[in-house]
């Protein structure tokens, strides 16, 4: 069977936490992540509907300070232990790059990812409404 995901997932737990269209939010972990997007597991989360827009933010721990990546996302499928999430667009270049380079770093085949991202390089930025460049 044919791959037909554009982007490389990797088993990234990182804390993050979910804002529904609701306006709830719901603290929980991300079991893989992408460019495109990740799987979300909280407690305590309902069952969202499917193209649900929500906002997620993922938290790295720097030496210094907690930075986050923020991330406008709609919900693609749901299953009992969570929730696929496709990233519509990215809170700024910061972020951007703090995703890339988390991403590099925790990859086994860098110049794979990076090659994928020259192909598709992924969603709007939310400061600039232009499209990323890798």
């Amino acid at each position: 069977m044919k791959e037909s995901r554009k982007y490389t997932r990797l088993p990234l737990e990182l804390a993050a936490e979910i804002t529904l269209s609701n306006g709830k939010t719901y603290q929980g972990v991300t079991k893989n992540i992408c460019f495109g997007g990740t799987f979300f597991e909280a407690p305590d989360l309902p069952e969202p509907k499917l193209w649900e827009n929500c906002n997620l933010s993922v938290f790295l721990h720097e030496e210094v300070e907690k930075v986050s990546i923020d991330f406008n996302c709609e919900v693609i499928h749901v299953q009992p232990t969570g929730i696929g999430l496709k990233f519509n667009s990215i809170n700024g270049t910061d972020a951007y790059n703090h995703l890339k380079n988390l991403m590099v770093m925790n990859s086994p085949e860098p110049d794979k990812l990076l090659k994928e991202l020259e192909l598709h390089p992924g969603m709007l930025l939310l400061d600039e409404q232009k499209k990323v460049d890798p």
